[in-house]
């Protein structure tokens, strides 16, 4: 990767990106699905907990989380 990137653009056989994405674009991509679930997940259970220590639900954070969950899908 460092010498590709030492080369001039026009004269590097491939991006430095190229070879990123082919060496573990998969893998990242899984990883950050894996994070976003647990990101979604973790913000539901603060919000229901909110709601049932409160006894009345937030209209804002449900905007928020069904806007958040559309995003990841």
């Amino acid at each position: 990767m460092t010498i590709i990137d030492r080369m001039p653009a026009r004269s590097r056989p491939f991006s430095s990106a190229e070879l990123a994405e082919r060496l573990c674009g998969e893998e990242t991509r899984a990883v950050q699905e894996a994070v976003t679930r647990v990101k979604l997940a973790t913000q539901e259970a603060l919000n229901r907990n909110r709601q049932f220590q409160t006894g009345r639900g937030d209209p804002l954070s449900r905007v928020k989380q069904a806007l958040d969950k559309k995003e990841a899908q």
